[in-house]
């Protein structure tokens, strides 16, 4: 949850259509809204429902959900090199590509 606030809080305003608009997250709606959501649809995917905790990784198998190793911890290059490696994976075995 403390990442999530920290990384939502740096963008700060966006733009959210063609139009220019912009969006601003207003007090207390990643605590009350994102994260209440997150924790409510993904649950299932982690041991004992706690979405800070363990992922059910047989789960996530079944349903085709790519892991980040846990050894990876917050280091953004390695999972940002993974990641491109699993969707170059992906593209590779993928018939419609």
């Amino acid at each position: 949850m403390d990442t999530l606030e920290k990384r939502r809080k740096e963008r700060g305003e966006y733009v959210i259509d063609e139009n220019g608009n912009t969006w601003s997250d207003p007090e207390g709606y990643v605590k009350e809204v994102v994260w209440m959501n997150y924790r409510r649809d993904h649950a299932f995917l982690f041991e004992h429902g706690n979405v800070e905790g363990k992922v059910k990784k047989e789960v996530c198998h079944e349903l085709g959900i790519d892991v980040v190793p846990e050894d990876f911890g917050n280091d953004m290059e390695k999972i940002l090199g993974w990641s491109v490696d699993i969707i170059e994976r992906h593209i590779a075995n993928d018939s419609r590509c």
